[in-house]
């Protein structure tokens, strides 16, 4: 199992420093918007930021963020983990997918703020993604599709597993920010790739994040 400390991640990722106007606008927001608990604060939110980074640090083989231009977040929430991997590669275009208007509010404004290329789509999980999506499902109607989708907030299910995929690229992959319920690991349209990680301060709980790749 990889260990890893919350410094060395955003030093690889250029620094603590070029997160920080994110941090400090979502900690001034997190109440009013219902962003995070009212124990978050500073080393929280830096743990947090690391954990959505660690996928794209040689955790994940042939996982790095240059990789990828088109990325769909569902579930944004706060704007984890979609805005730090905007910020730590400002060539990405991000759609996040968030159905509490109060969180979308805030991620349309970290958008405007951040300088970041992205849009939110206030959408109800509930429903089937592509009725919302129906008349844009891509970014851009020339492009093939996203080319990588991340959840960390939302359980993942057979139903909504089936519909990110239909607006994924060729060879695009989800990364899911925990482990898939057994019932889904061995479906025949996808692969899961489990892996395990912890941080250097908690010594007793390990993490996982599951990479989901078409078949």
């Amino acid at each position: 199992m990889q260990v890893f400390t919350v410094q060395e991640i955003l030093d690889q990722f250029g620094g603590e420093d070029i997160f920080l106007p994110y941090i400090d606008l979502a900690l001034a927001n997190s109440v009013t918007h219902g962003l995070f608990s009212r124990e978050t604060y500073l080393p929280e939110l830096k743990k947090l930021i690391a954990d959505c980074l660690i996928p794209f640090s040689g955790l994940i083989p042939n996982l790095t963020l240059e990789d990828y231009r088109q990325l769909l977040d569902i579930g944004s929430g706060g704007g984890l983990p979609a805005l730090p991997l905007a910020i730590a590669n400002r060539e990405t275009s991000i759609t996040m997918v968030e159905r509490n208007q109060t969180k979308a509010a805030f991620l349309k404004m970290a958008l405007s703020k951040l300088d970041l290329n992205g849009e939110v789509r206030s959408i109800d999980l509930s429903s089937r993604l592509s009725s919302d999506f129906s008349s844009r499902s891509r970014l851009d109607p020339s492009s093939e599709g996203f080319d990588l989708a991340t959840m960390r907030w939302v359980k993942a299910t057979d139903s909504m597993l089936k519909e990110i995929f239909n607006y994924l690229s060729t060879g695009a992959s989800l990364v899911y920010y925990s482990a898939v319920p057994e019932n889904l690991k061995d479906s025949p349209r996808w692969k899961c790739q489990t892996f395990s990680y912890r941080f250097s301060d908690d010594t007793l709980n390990s993490r996982t994040v599951t990479k989901i790749t078409l078949r």
